[in-house]
């Protein structure tokens, strides 16, 4: 808002005239009132500075597995306030559940963006299937599901795998 003062009536370069304007400049931007007093004009000028407004990047979304940890790293300004309460340029987080975070990213000019990163989280359920009894000297086959590769106590690398234990053995 801009407000003239010590006249009895205002004509403003943006064609108002009241005493007081709201303006909302893109770029720097010179407004000129002029004021009148007993038919005696004076003209007076306020130059409104706008200041850029930073680019807030909170890098491309993130996936990762139930459990894990992953670094946030945010950039484009010279303070930084994450949504999880940290106040720095990166945050590491372990999220149990698919969670945005929020960061306000504010310049040298006092100027704030913000951007929003994703992590998602995966949960893996690994299932090996139920206990299996077979007398001593037989063979029974083992079938895992859950994931998308899989690795065997006993060196196997495929979702199945047939055993032969001589004693209580766990896989």
């Amino acid at each position: 808002t801009l407000t003239a003062t010590g006249a009895t009536s205002y004509t403003w370069n943006t064609g108002q005239n009241t005493a007081s304007i709201v303006v909302s400049p893109t770029t720097t931007t010179t407004y000129i009132v002029t004021g009148i007093v007993n038919s005696v004009s004076k003209k007076d000028t306020v130059i409104v500075n706008v200041n850029p407004k930073p680019t807030a990047n909170a890098g491309t979304d993130k996936t990762i597995c139930k459990g894990q940890t992953t670094l946030l790293k945010a950039t484009g300004g010279t303070t930084y306030s994450w949504s999880n309460g940290k106040n720095t340029d990166t945050s590491t987080v372990s999220p149990v559940i698919t969670t945005d975070y929020i960061v306000t990213v504010t310049n040298t000019q006092g100027c704030s963006a913000k951007d929003t990163i994703k992590v998602i989280v995966n949960s893996l359920v690994a299932n090996a299937g139920t206990d299996k009894t077979i007398c001593y000297g037989q063979t029974t086959l083992l079938k895992a599901t859950g994931g998308t590769t899989y690795s065997w106590s006993n060196g196997k690398n495929t979702d199945t795998s047939t055993v032969s234990p001589t004693t209580t053995t766990d896989y």
